[in-house]
């Protein structure tokens, strides 16, 4: 679940979306549940090309964001017109990570539940058999609601956007290996995929890609 920090954050920039401006968007570790992050990742989503109404917009979220995290905070941004953002695969190597974590503050909400969508993060985890109970205890214990968390044999782990870092601080803090790369998912798909017959299956599937990350 998101802040009601970032939320307020949100409704404050929101108020400055206008005129050329169609959207800002936050990605990247904020909305993905790091309690401190070290930077903020935006992508300002414009109606054409207007580069003073962009340094305008720009200055006026990064005074809001240095108010809510401090000085030292760095924002780095990138900015696309409307019809540039329906093809964002041409022009952003972070196209996967957008559309999996980003969060549109004209709307108040994730990209992928605007379409319907689940955004979320598989982990691939090189976990030994000795030490799966140990695994198991700490995500048993994680902050995590249930339906927001699949395990799949405690060697690939699903879990929504929002908990990532939930995830990512178990598994650093036991020193365990993994690869990890986002997901978008139907949520047919999703109901699918907590029904243990497509488990296996599913599994295997991503065990093949393993080898493409």
């Amino acid at each position: 679940m998101l802040k009601e920090s970032f939320l307020e954050l949100v409704r404050r920039i929101k108020k400055e979306i206008s005129g050329e401006i169609f959207d800002c968007i936050f990605f990247g570790s904020l909305v993905k549940g790091k309690d401190t992050p070290r930077d903020i990742d935006i992508l300002v989503v414009t109606r054409g090309k207007n580069p003073e109404a962009v340094l305008r917009f720009l200055g006026k979220v990064e005074k809001i964001i240095k108010e809510y995290f401090g000085k030292d905070i760095e924002v780095h941004h990138d900015t696309v017109t409307l019809e540039e953002f329906y093809s964002l695969s041409k022009y952003f190597y972070i196209s996967d990570e957008i559309l999996a974590s980003g969060f549109s503050v004209r709307r108040e909400k994730f990209l992928h539940d605007l379409f319907g969508m689940i955004g979320g993060y598989v982990f691939l985890v090189d976990v030994p058999r000795e030490k799966i109970s140990i695994l198991r205890y700490y995500l048993l214990r994680a902050d995590i609601p249930k339906e927001s968390l699949i395990v799949f044999s405690y060697k690939m782990i699903l879990v929504f956007t929002p908990y990532y870092y939930c995830i990512k601080n178990i598994l650093d803090n036991l020193g365990f290996e993994y690869r990890c790369f986002p997901m978008l998912l139907s949520r047919r798909t999703l109901a699918l995929l907590k029904r243990r017959k497509t488990e296996i299956a599913f599994f295997s599937m991503l065990k093949k890609l393993k080898k493409y990350l």
